[in-house]
């Protein structure tokens, strides 16, 4: 999580100083620092934005999930890890709407897919 969020501030700050450089056509360094400032601040307004959507979104679909999430306000993180946690927390849907047979079938097909792999 750290290094995708220092490669998104490091890009951010690149292209938005070379595209602060091609409108002023002054390639002075301080044009360059103030459109990655620029650029950065609107970047953490933006994940923001995004962490108090998902987390509300989280809310509203999977109180289960959200809850002990917020207790430790780890709600406003879980925007970051949310692609790679979607799979688990489809299959506790299942296990809420389905019932345990669904979810157990489920887990026999990860657990056959883990075997293949050895």
């Amino acid at each position: 999580m750290t290094f995708a969020l220092v490669g998104r501030t490091v890009t951010n700050s690149v292209i938005a100083g070379r595209l602060a450089i091609a409108i002023s056509q002054r390639s002075s360094l301080f044009v360059a620092a103030r459109g990655g400032v620029i650029g950065n601040t609107l970047l953490l307004g933006g994940m923001a934005q995004r962490s108090i959507y998902t987390s509300e979104s989280l809310r509203q679909t999977d109180p289960e999930i959200y809850y002990p999430l917020r207790a430790y306000n780890y709600d406003l993180l879980y925007f970051l890890v949310e692609p790679v946690l979607e799979p688990f927390i489809e299959a506790l849907r299942v296990k809420k709407t389905k019932g345990q047979p669904e979810f157990n079938k489920i887990l026999d097909i990860v657990e056959d897919e883990l075997k293949k792999r050895r």
